[in-house]
């Protein structure tokens, strides 16, 4: 059955961005393959959408009740079900995932859903089997919408998500003419741990704001954050060194970056044990492959989630990073899912997804900048090769140290003498240091004029005064914001540092001045 489906900027009653921080890479399923794959297919509204934890299990999830209007694939006098997603928070932690449907009360849903392995139900492709439909009745064209990429999360940058319309008549058709082309599953109106949860917030609302940023405070004092991965079970290349050397590669993305001091390290692990890091706290980086716990729905012929990351992070916020107030970052995760090798046999196509759930592990949601690694949907072909947008982010969550050393502000220097600028920057792991623009202004920090703006970042420029200027200069050294495509709460400049005070100028002598400086390599800031 072909669709008449209409790709739209925004869905009818939007792409949410309130439930659940979700921010996935995949391959969107076609409509028209839902059905095929679907336990139960129903219209209906949502009642309560809220956060639990199963005490038995020390599991936390989202469920969200939905009251039953229509019951197009499934027994009839259906009533209610509650479907579970994970995300949600656990005393004074906060699950951020990165792969679901995003649900609001009152919503109208038209969905198309499957059976995990212990019954619970889910959409089909996670967001992809989830339909807003119009209020009010309306049945045409644009009687239902889904979202074609996950709902934004935190910071992040670019345009509203992308949405398909469709009509309500072609949804019924597919529902009741699409066999399903594997073998059913049990499937449960209510999770089995339903009577037993801990409910953590109010009905109708989300433990994790999606307006809600983290980060690693460990790259403030210079501290790696230390990656587990397991190579010998479920790697899609078959191969473990490959397998190994892809996470490498993807973790080396985000640590060589010369604009950030984040530091990812790979350790080697022993095949996945215990609860999923997608629903119970470990305190362990994870990344695992063949999707061991079920977590993600299966592929729909080589469509649907290529992989899931997210973080676990403090309920109470940390530091202000900006102009920015972060939450503490306590555990990340990478789950890559099972039969995806259609895709993931090319060692690049792998790294490249590894590099993108990686970076939500950071804190970085999506973007839809140009050449952006943390786009929605996956390249393939590209390998894990960040875009500008990338580098402004984890610059501006992740920034350097300056502190000017030469001038401090209060000298009286001669207009037309040679003075050495002298700065020191944080550590830098990356082969290459990265360059700052020095720049000076006349009218105390309101204006910037660039003195050189692609210089060495080795903590040295030998400076002319100029001699067309007397008075008071501030001076400072800079890293600016490389594709324009930040959030605004962000500066344009994430690393800084200049005089406190300005510097004197005034009319030099005919035979010029010099400090007598030597260069001066950049070193290491002591964390304080």
């Amino acid at each position: 059955m072909r669709l008449n489906a209409t790709p739209v900027a925004t869905g009818l009653g939007l792409c949410f961005v309130a439930t659940i921080v979700a921010a996935s890479t995949g391959i969107p399923v076609p409509v028209d393959r839902l059905a095929a794959h679907a336990d139960l297919v129903v219209e209906g509204t949502v009642e309560t959408v809220f956060s639990g934890v199963d005490p038995e299990r020390g599991t936390v999830a989202t469920y969200t009740t939905v009251a039953i209007d229509r019951t197009l694939r499934g027994p009839a006098g259906l009533r209610e079900i509650v479907i579970r997603q994970p995300g949600g928070r656990w005393g004074e932690r906060v699950l951020v995932v990165d792969h679901v449907a995003s649900f609001e009360p009152d919503e109208e849903v038209y969905i198309f859903l499957e059976a995990a392995l212990d019954g619970a139900l889910r959409p089909v492709g996670a967001f992809y089997g989830k339909f807003s439909v119009a209020a009010g009745g309306e049945r045409g064209a644009a009687g239902a919408s889904r979202c074609l990429e996950p709902s934004a999360p935190a910071l992040a940058r670019g345009e509203t998500p992308r949405a398909e319309r469709v009509s309500i008549a072609d949804l019924d058709a597919l529902a009741l003419t699409v066999p399903l082309e594997r073998a059913p599953r049990a499937w449960l109106p209510r999770p089995a741990e339903w009577t037993r949860l801990e409910r953590q917030e109010e009905p109708g609302r989300f433990a994790a704001d999606s307006g809600t940023p983290a980060r690693w405070e460990q790259a403030d004092v210079d501290m790696p954050v230390d990656v587990r991965v397991a190579t010998t079970a479920g790697n899609p290349l078959h191969d473990a060194g490959a397998a190994r050397r892809a996470v490498a590669r993807a973790l080396d993305t985000w640590t060589m970056v010369p604009e950030a001091r984040v530091v990812l390290a790979i350790e080697d692990a022993a095949p996945a044990g215990g609860p999923s890091p997608a629903a119970a706290f470990t305190g362990v980086n994870t990344v695992v492959f063949g999707d061991p716990w079920d977590d993600i729905p299966d592929p729909v012929d080589c469509a649907g989630l290529l992989a899931i990351g997210g973080y676990w992070r403090a309920a109470q916020p940390g530091r202000t990073v900006n102009g920015v107030r972060f939450f503490p970052m306590l555990q990340l995760y990478v789950i890559v899912n099972d039969g995806f090798e259609c895709f993931f046999s090319d060692e690049d196509n792998l790294a490249e997804v590894l590099a993108h759930e990686v970076g939500h592990g950071l804190g970085f949601g999506h973007s839809s900048a140009p050449d952006a690694l943390m786009r929605a949907a996956a390249y393939g072909g590209r390998g894990p090769r960040l875009g500008l947008d990338d580098l402004d982010a984890v610059h501006c969550h992740y920034p350097h140290q300056f502190q000017l050393v030469s001038p401090r502000g209060g000298e009286h220097w001669g207009a037309g003498t040679m003075r050495a600028v002298r700065w020191e920057s944080s550590l830098e792991l990356a082969a290459d240091a990265g360059t700052v623009a020095l720049e000076i202004s006349a009218d105390a920090g309101l204006n910037w004029q660039p003195i050189s703006t692609a210089e060495r970042n080795d903590g040295y420029y030998r400076w002319r005064v100029p001699d067309d200027v007397a008075g008071p200069l501030s001076l400072r050294v800079v890293r600016h914001s490389l594709g324009g495509w930040l959030p605004a709460n962000y500066p344009e400049a994430c690393s800084q540092a200049g005089t406190k005070v300005p510097i004197s100028i005034a009319g030099s002598p005919a035979t010029g001045e010099s400090d007598g400086a030597r260069p001066l390599t950049a070193k290491r800031l002591s964390s304080r």
